[in-house]
């Protein structure tokens, strides 16, 4: 599957929420594909977030291991800290720590100073500046707002960290396979293809600030339990199906997609 993301216009790979092994770094610098590498702090919530920072310490742990492992591979531009994780109010004090604590982690460490950012659930976060890349997936008319929501969004974070690359850690819509119909139809393949054409317009619009994009996912994949129990807990948000080979109409909307001049 990565040879395939290879043969698409794509030059950066997210791994998303857990190291991979160590041929895909391998992989990836022998292809020149770039890498935002990632760890398991996934949907952490407040409590999670202050134990490991004040006890427990397996997010620390994870952060060094990450940079440890992989800070020879000349693939990795990017540290990845946590996705979406909850954010405590009167200036997220806990959120704050937690992601500090990790960056310190990563940066005593990595002698090459690699940015550090991760995937945020807001592109209001308010740790955004401990970030040296700002990453927030976002789903802009899918589970909320508008396609066209997302230009004034990145606008607004531009003019709040205007000295800050930024990227899209994720954003994806879902069809079922073989299901053609109107492109503003949920579910359909053509609203999938048009969603990402709406998002990728916007994205490259700005590329005196907008660093990058990932789209979520490059394959369909197997949810946990009670997931999709109507589509055998699959989820199909992929530009591909579950077997790998059979492709969307997104797939061939990603493939013809123009990079910014």
């Amino acid at each position: 599957m990565a040879a395939d993301a290879r043969r698409r216009p794509a030059n950066l790979l997210r791994n998303s929420v857990y190291n991979r092994h160590p041929y895909v770094y391998q992989w990836a610098d022998r292809n020149g594909v770039l890498v935002m590498d990632d760890i398991d702090n996934m949907w952490m919530n407040k409590a999670q977030e202050d134990i490991q920072t004040r006890s427990y310490g397996l997010s620390r742990a994870l952060a060094t291991m990450m940079a440890w492992n992989q800070h020879n591979n000349p693939s990795v531009i990017l540290w990845g800290l946590q996705n979406e994780s909850e954010i405590d109010g009167g200036g997220a004090p806990v959120y704050r720590a937690w992601i500090k604590d990790m960056k310190d982690a990563v940066k005593s460490v990595d002698l090459q100073d690699r940015p550090v950012t991760w995937a945020s659930s807001s592109s209001w976060d308010p740790a955004f500046d401990l970030a040296d890349v700002i990453g927030f997936n976002e789903y802009f008319g899918y589970f909320y707002g508008k396609d066209a929501d997302l230009g004034p969004t990145l606008d607004a974070v531009h003019a709040n960290h205007p000295n800050k690359p930024i990227l899209i850690t994720e954003n994806g819509t879902w069809s079922f396979l073989g299901n053609r119909g109107s492109n503003t139809e949920q579910g359909t393949e053509d609203w999938q293809a048009a969603s990402f054409q709406a998002h990728w317009a916007q994205v490259t619009a700005r590329p005196e600030f907008v660093a990058g994009y990932t789209f979520w996912v490059l394959k369909d994949y197997k949810q946990r339990l009670g997931y999709n129990e109507e589509y055998n807990g699959l989820s199909t948000m992929g530009l591909v199906g579950f077997d790998s080979r059979t492709r969307r109409l997104v797939y061939d909307a990603f493939s013809v997609a123009k990079l910014p001049r």
